[in-house]
């Protein structure tokens, strides 16, 4: 095994394990403020919205949004970009760009993410993506020793 085989596979198994913790279901706002607030997680538990932090995105929110856009959001952080995207339909990455007060040409970044995690800890789940080929650098155009 190269170096480089090893380094992508603790890194896909680190990924892989903190992944785990993220929703294996999402329910309208509506829902969840009707009292839908338990959903599972993909490791198995589950996981309880907050009420107060649910009325407040709705208060923020247009009100037809709480027919379109799910909760928990989920979001995909790639560290070495610092690029954050929305993963969900485009309603949900319309309502987080509000609840953080940008527009669309403007890039989410890590101190958008971190607005929203103080304002609804509970409402939103962050995975990490990370493009191997530059964690070992690697060109775009060629694979890695022992991947092609």
């Amino acid at each position: 095994m190269t170096d480089a085989n090893g380094v992508v596979r603790n890194v896909i198994e680190e990924f892989r394990s903190i992944n785990q913790s993220v929703p294996q279901e999402r329910v309208l706002l509506k829902a969840a403020a009707e009292g839908r607030r338990l959903i599972k997680l993909r490791d198995g538990s589950e996981h309880l919205m907050d009420t107060d932090e649910l009325n407040e995105m709705i208060n923020l929110l247009p009100s037809w949004m709480k027919w379109v856009v799910r909760v928990p959001l989920l979001l995909a952080y790639e560290p070495l970009t610092g690029v954050v995207k929305v993963l969900g339909s485009e309603w949900d990455e319309k309502a987080v760009r509000r609840l953080v007060g940008i527009d669309k040409e403007e890039p989410l970044r890590l101190y958008h993410l971190e607005r929203l995690i103080t304002r609804f800890s509970s409402l939103v789940f962050i995975i990490f993506e990370v493009d191997v080929a530059r964690l070992v650098g690697v060109g775009e155009d060629v694979p890695p020793k022992g991947f092609g």
